[in-house]
């Protein structure tokens, strides 16, 4: 087309959409207020909200000019069930930064054992959900987890954040 340029869609390699929720509160406080502030927001993500809000969120990233998500994930395995309607309802593409997370955090929603973890990235990759592997921090997964989510050479697993 004359007179037009088109350009590549944005990717948003790194997103925590609940997190959403937090956007023009000024609880005031330091990183640590902040955090805590913000696990009070994720002990409330069921499965109908992340769907619900998650395309608001998708849908904003999509008016503004983003095409892809990448969302790092820590809710739980029903709530990335969720999250990944949500953006295929949006219209964004999305890959889901599956949050191994093994101390630290919000009880509930830690993996009990890294054989857990992995067993969840495959039942989301075998119902279709593009996954990658995300050990949520050294201070969250201790070495051997970390090994284990990494994987040994020649082996079949996702792409590693």
């Amino acid at each position: 087309m004359a007179g037009r340029l088109t350009l590549p869609g944005f990717v948003n390699a790194h997103s925590h959409a609940f997190q959403r929720a937090l956007r023009g509160r000024v609880d005031g406080g330091d990183f640590w207020a902040w955090r805590e502030a913000m696990l009070d927001v994720a002990r409330g993500q069921s499965p109908e909200r992340v769907r619900r809000d998650y395309v608001a969120v998708y849908r904003e990233m999509r008016a503004a000019g983003f095409t892809a998500v990448g969302e790092f994930h820590y809710l739980g395995l029903e709530q990335a069930y969720a999250a990944s309607a949500a953006a295929a309802e949006a219209g964004i593409r999305f890959v889901l930064l599956h949050a191994a997370y093994a101390r630290g955090g919000i009880d509930e929603l830690r993996q009990p054992t890294v054989d857990a973890y992995l067993q969840e990235v495959g039942a989301l990759r075998r119902d279709g959900v593009t996954v990658v592997v995300a050990p949520h921090s050294v201070r969250a997964c201790p070495p051997d987890w970390l090994e284990a989510v990494a994987g040994s050479p020649g082996e079949h697993r996702p792409p590693l954040h």
